[in-house]
């Protein structure tokens, strides 16, 4: 028997079958824990709207740190990283009168101050008590000023689907960085779990396979923190420096303008934002790093934020990279942000 709208059934075949599909994505996807309960992101580059989630609606004192794979600790486990021994330290003092503490580790491995700018964006909506953006010159790359979304290696893009979180951004950051093929590629992955399947199985073979990581998301990364000697992420007492990464990093005109707009855009969130220059082994003098730090520090004084210079804080010896800590620097680290968080609270 023929049917008498052959056309309209040969369209709606197609649509039925990715229907069903889509339906069996969202099963199959993994259930995202957001920064309340997971210590990182476990997928790492993956999930992260779901990550993040809203960190206003827990009840304790809220700290979001936003930083990158420093903070991120990829070398060993998320509850030996500062951010959760800081959650714990801040706890343990009841610091600001405040018994309950919370820590939403927002770091992300490679992070780009694409992905900063969208995260201070998000917060404008979301504040919490305090923000620690703990930060280094490696986050400004010259080279990714006039980058598209897509350069970015986590999917915190997807967020710009919140038309009022693309109004939170300054134009100046939407004309270089908004691609309309990016575009619809981030709002779609993020309205269908289909495209976002693919991605969660790569994440999902990453962690099962560390190492992966080089090819399936960043070629040109070449800092594989799990390729260091097992035996040194456990608590040695003469601890080898690793060889360099041969990625080089350019701080320059670019990279200011960039660190401008981060800074202004972090002075826009109603909470205590405190700007802070991460822990680093680099050599006294350090061109970059020199720039980098006179930059961070009359930017924050322009845009009325307090601004923390830990630069130095730690012992270099701790170190496994010129960024990456040994357990006993993520120890110190965590105690360090306590010390100043309740100095700064009790005033």
């Amino acid at each position: 028997m023929k049917t008498k709208h052959p056309l309209l059934l040969s369209a709606l075949v197609p649509v039925v079958v990715l229907f069903l599909f889509e339906g069996l994505a969202r099963v199959l996807l993994p259930e995202m824990q957001d920064s309340v309960v997971a210590y990182r992101n476990a997928y790492r580059y993956r999930g992260w709207p779901e990550y993040m989630g809203t960190p206003d609606k827990v009840d304790a004192a809220t700290v979001v740190l936003i930083t990158n794979c420093q903070g991120y600790g990829g070398e060993y486990s998320g509850a030996r990283g500062y951010p959760l021994l800081l959650e714990k330290e801040l706890c343990r003092r009841a610091v600001g009168g405040r018994p309950q503490w919370e820590v939403h580790n927002w770091s992300l491995d490679g992070a780009s101050s694409i992905e900063y700018m969208i995260e201070a964006a998000y917060l404008s909506r979301y504040p919490p008590d305090v923000v620690l953006a703990v930060t280094g010159y490696g986050d400004y790359r010259n080279e990714h000023l006039h980058e598209g979304l897509s350069y970015c290696r986590s999917d915190i893009p997807r967020l710009i689907s919140r038309p009022w979180l693309v109004r939170a951004l300054p134009a100046s950051f939407r004309r270089r960085h908004f691609r309309i093929e990016d575009l619809l590629t981030f709002v779609m992955s993020d309205k269908f779990a289909l495209l976002r399947f693919r991605e969660f199985m790569w994440s999902w073979l990453d962690r099962r396979l560390p190492g992966t990581h080089n090819v399936l998301y960043a070629p040109e990364f070449r800092h594989l923190p799990w390729s260091l000697p097992k035996k040194y992420l456990i608590d040695p007492i003469e601890l080898p420096r690793r060889r360099e990464s041969v990625f080089q990093v350019s701080y320059g005109h670019g990279s200011r303008r960039m660190l401008q707009e981060y800074v202004r855009q972090l002075s826009l969130i109603p909470a205590r934002v405190i700007v802070v220059a991460q822990p680093a082994s680099y050599a006294p003098g350090e061109d970059n790093q020199r720039r980098f730090l006179k930059d961070l520090e009359e930017l924050s004084g322009e845009f009325g934020l307090d601004y923390w210079d830990l630069h130095d804080a730690l012992p270099a010896e701790y170190f496994l990279t010129t960024a990456h800590f040994h357990r006993r620097n993520h120890i110190r680290m965590s105690e360090v942000l306590a010390e100043r968080l309740e100095e700064y609270l009790g005033e």
